[in-house]
């Protein structure tokens, strides 16, 4: 929208659109694009930008809940394996060329940290016998109300990463307090 439209649709003078519009831009809400129209001075037309749209209500966990609650009802089993396995596939490509370099502990550590990133507030003890990771939040807690599949392709990433045997002993979706990961020291899965 150009400052006249824009003033016209909140009831207020173009002088003030104008203002409002600088002050959004500034904050990287808004860009605007040069409009030349013959001669005279250009106008700008204005429209959000991705941080905008951050902004606005999402519903997400709805819809998430509603496509994984109809593959239930249905039975498509398959269907919801290869969904989560494309995850899965996604979420070690993303993660694996930042463990280069790094010790086994290392990496457990950065793992951890990478997946804090994600939403799953992790934490590690360093425990006699390899290393215990406890996830804290589940970014997707919506989901596992209905399944345990991405459960298991989580437990499955840890797996990759690391080149080893993980154990869950603890999960959200059953009512502990955490997903617990016990992770042994080095050996072969």
């Amino acid at each position: 929208m150009t400052a006249a439209e824009v003033a016209k649709e909140t009831g207020t003078v173009v002088s003030a659109a104008r203002q409002h519009l600088g002050l959004l831009r500034s904050d990287g809400l808004v860009e605007a694009e040069v409009l030349r129209n013959g001669v005279g001075r250009p106008s700008h037309r204005f429209g959000l930008t991705a941080a905008a749209d951050a902004e606005f209500p999402k519903d997400y966990e709805a819809l998430a809940t509603a496509l994984i609650t109809d593959l239930v009802e249905r039975g498509e089993s398959e269907v919801m394996n290869n969904v989560f396995e494309s995850r899965e596939i996604e979420l070690v490509a993303a993660i694996r060329p930042q463990l280069k370099g790094l010790s086994f502990e290392e990496k457990v550590k950065r793992i951890a940290e990478l997946m804090s990133e994600r939403g799953y507030m992790t934490d590690v003890r360093v425990r006699e016998d390899g290393y215990e990771l406890s996830a804290r939040n589940c970014p997707i807690s919506a989901v596992t109300k209905f399944t345990s599949v991405p459960c298991r392709f989580e437990l499955q990433v840890f797996e990759s990463l690391l080149g080893v045997r993980v154990t869950r002993t603890g999960s959200m979706a059953q009512g502990e307090p955490a997903c617990v990961y016990q992770i042994p020291r080095r050996q072969a899965v």
